[in-house]
């Protein structure tokens, strides 16, 4: 609020017939004002130096209404906009144009989640319910980049200057179809409504581990960590640590973290500093991307030390990734995080920038599909994984392919395997390690076309 201990109640009319009435600093609207226009549509919210400024609602003569946050005059931030014909936009907007993350709804039941651009769809975003069919995918000025199913005309609204210039715009425009971008505010609670995109008191951590190499169960260690805790959608606490591995950097390894031996060299070691992120972890969600690779780490380096693994469910927001998007050219972090539109904070495979860059992407998958993901048991049915158990299974409970795969643990050897997605195709693979997951067996391999650490269900191996 803007309120000043100098500022006066006021009341006028302009000569359009508009009447002000509320605090006013040498003659300006500045603090809590009402605006009532001769017709009919009514401003009600915070102004600044003349300018509506901060929070507010308008309504418009023919019921058009817009909650949400104003800067000079302009509607700036995150907003609502609700049509007499039943449409309805939710998200950002920047100077009177939808312009970021948002949500259009349209009165023929057609929804459309994604990036906006200066008021027009660009970016990563999905439109489905249509009568035609559903396209998700990249969009260019308003337009899908592959071929398209639908398209709207958006009008754009006219930016709004001081009082004077607002109240010109209204008359000018009244009665007329150009009622798309008008008004703005929210208090506090319908702000935090807005972002509930998360399942409620449902606290995760966002997690990710660098290393010295890809495979933790033959010795690499974990050589910085990073997290976030988030509960309905708002990050309450965070944490990251550079961590002594008592070994040297893989050249890999450091070629794609950028984390050098000179820059572990004093650090504390993981059984100094983990106690923090061993307790963030506990009687959370672990979320993660790829997150079989950071169970195995969180696992391995737990077992070295002699500690016990938090207890926690595990959540792979890679497997989400792929169970509900579609047209993007592949899954990884920085692919989804571009298609979002995340600005990173720091280098991409540093930890804290991509647990950064993957609450953004969460937060769009959770605003996206909202019906998918409304409990903690669906997102667990479409993305969980298991732990990782650093205990040896009896080779006499295992299929002769699995006990062949334990065989050559750490050895390169070829496989024949039936994908799901691919069919029939010959591989090659450094089995890590053998789990059952729903009294499937599954084998842990570095995969060497992938070139990364993939996990194979050990009956869909029909030849080793």
């Amino acid at each position: 609020m803007y309120n000043n201990d100098e500022s006066e109640y006021e009341e006028f009319t302009t000569t359009d017939g508009a009447k002000f009435a509320g605090q006013c600093l040498d003659g300006v609207p500045h603090g809590n004002g009402t605006l009532a226009l001769a017709n009919g549509t009514r401003y009600v919210g915070e102004f600044q130096d003349g300018y509506p400024w901060g929070k507010g609602r308008e309504t418009r003569a023919d019921g058009t209404t817009h909650e949400g946050e104003w800067i000079e005059g302009r509607i700036h931030g995150m907003g609502v906009t609700n049509w007499p014909d039943g449409s309805r936009y939710v998200g950002e907007f920047r100077d009177h144009k939808y312009h970021g993350n948002g949500t259009y709804y349209y009165s023929d039941g057609a929804i459309y989640v994604g990036n906006w651009s200066n008021g027009k769809r660009h970016g990563f975003g999905k439109l489905s319910n249509t009568k035609i069919g559903d396209y998700s995918g990249e969009w260019i000025e308003d337009k899908p980049s592959q071929p398209e199913i639908l398209e709207f005309t958006f009008l754009d609204g006219n930016p709004k200057v001081r009082i004077d210039d607002y109240i010109k715009h209204i008359l000018e425009n009244d009665n007329t179809s150009n009622t798309t971008h008008v008004d703005g505010a929210l208090d506090e609670d319908f702000v935090d409504s807005l972002k509930m995109h998360w399942p409620r008191d449902v606290e995760f951590c966002i997690l990710d581990f660098e290393t010295t190499g890809l495979m933790p169960q033959f010795g690499d260690r974990i050589v910085e960590y990073a997290y976030l805790i988030v509960k309905n959608g708002q990050i309450i606490e965070r944490g990251e640590e550079l961590v002594n591995p008592n070994r040297p950097m893989n050249p890999g390894a450091t070629s794609a973290n950028g984390i050098t031996d000179e820059m572990l060299r004093g650090k504390p070691r993981f059984d100094q500093v983990g106690g923090e992120l061993w307790h963030a972890i506990n009687n959370r969600v672990f979320l993660a991307h790829n997150a079989r690779f950071d169970l195995n780490c969180l696992a391995y380096e737990c077992k070295k030390i002699g500690w016990p693994q938090p207890d926690f469910q595990a959540i792979d927001s890679l497997k989400l990734s792929r169970s509900l998007w579609t047209g993007q050219p592949n899954n990884k972090l920085e692919t989804l995080a571009k298609l979002v539109g995340h600005t990173w904070s720091g280098n991409s495979h540093r930890a804290m920038a991509d647990v950064e860059a993957l609450f953004t992407v969460m937060d769009r998958m959770f605003s996206q599909f909202p019906s998918r993901l409304n409990s903690l048991n669906a997102i667990v049915n479409l993305g969980g994984v298991e732990k990782t158990s650093t205990d040896i299974l009896p080779t006499h409970n295992m299929s002769r392919t699995a006990q062949i795969l334990i065989q050559n643990r750490g050895n390169p050897m070829q496989i024949q395997y039936n994908s799901k997605s691919s069919g029939y195709a010959s591989r090659t693979i450094t089995p890590i390690e053998v789990f059952v997951n729903n009294n499937v067996e599954f084998v842990e391999a570095y995969c060497h076309k992938r070139l990364t650490n993939r996990t194979f269900r050990v009956d869909r191996i029909y030849s080793v």
